[in-house]
């Protein structure tokens, strides 16, 4: 399968596309409005390789990919995206403002891997 990183609306990626549908490429397009969920973390079995299971909403469906079954990454004028929203734990600000600040550094770090990944697709 092949991943696709892109902007919304980019003219170029649409053309390949296209041409990606006559050729029955398997393909998934992200772009920086698809939030993206992290699912899981793990060791690929055979490969040993770090794999990571994520999702994000495209029109309504949850689209769950798998980085082992990538097996092309095209990035094209986007980046991914992770929403972070802050949650209320506890009737305290300041452990709210603790917990949320863990909660921002570890998607971030969850995302620098992700990028990890996917790099060692694109070689």
């Amino acid at each position: 399968m092949i991943l696709i990183l892109t902007d919304k609306d980019e003219p170029t990626t649409d053309l390949i596309i296209s041409w990606l549908v006559k050729l029955k490429k398997k393909f998934i397009r992200i772009s920086i409005e698809n939030k993206i969920e992290f699912e899981k973390v793990y060791t690929h079995p055979v490969t040993k390789r770090i794999e990571m299971i994520f999702s994000f909403l495209h029109f309504n469906d949850k689209i769950v990919v798998d980085t082992n079954e990538i097996t092309s990454y095209w990035y094209r004028r986007s980046e991914l995206a992770r929403k972070i929203e802050s949650v209320s734990y506890s009737k305290s600000p300041e452990i709210d403002k603790v917990f949320n600040n863990y909660r921002y550094e570890e998607d971030t770090e969850l995302l620098n891997l992700l990028n990890y990944i996917l790099d060692q697709k694109a070689k």
